[in-house]
């Protein structure tokens, strides 16, 4: 919103705990005049459109928290598809090792390096290990072949690091296929 973001939008932050919500309001209370809401949002049970207006055009946004998710709802990415006010979704998640799961061959240009290639594998396991996200690649893929949506390769493959080293984040953006 500070950067250029649209002044009217309505800015959602749909959190699962509490206090996320509360820091989130903090966070609003710097800009009043901001078009601000918070609600609860489980990933397992909320149903999108109780998050996301029916009217008017927007795009969803998650940062690190699918992460936090071992395993996606079947039907989860289809539900964000197919509400009518979605434009486009990007997913700043620390899912890397899953972009060979939407055919990434070469996410970041180095397929061919046996260090690289390694360090996804140890990546991966230790999503495992850990608990986080083992599927988005796999709901992403399966909504690309049933014609849902749309991946826009060309700024899908971005690695970014994170808290942890076995957990680079990668910038997953796409839109519904109308």
């Amino acid at each position: 919103w500070l950067n250029n973001g649209p002044y009217h939008a309505k800015y959602i932050s749909a959190e699962y705990t509490e206090s996320g919500r509360k820091c989130s309001r903090v966070l609003a209370s710097l800009a009043p005049e901001m078009n601000f809401f918070d609600c609860f949002f489980d990933y397992h049970s909320t149903p999108l459109s109780e998050v996301i207006p029916s009217s008017g055009t927007g795009l969803v946004f998650t940062n690190f928290s699918i992460e936090q998710i071992p395993l996606l709802r079947n039907g989860f990415i289809d539900e964000l598809a197919e509400l009518p006010g979605v434009y486009e979704v990007m997913h700043l998640e620390p899912v890397a090792w899953q972009l060979t799961d939407l055919g990434f061959s070469n996410p970041c240009g180095r397929e061919s390096d046996d260090d690289f290639i390694k360090y996804m594998k140890a990546c991966e396991l230790e999503n495992h290990r850990r608990l986080f996200n083992l599927n988005l690649g796999e709901m992403l893929r399966g909504a690309i072949s049933r014609d849902k949506i749309v991946m826009d390769e060309d700024f899908s493959t971005q690695v970014s690091c994170a808290s942890s080293v076995f957990n680079p984040g990668a910038r997953l953006i796409w839109s519904p296929k109308r």
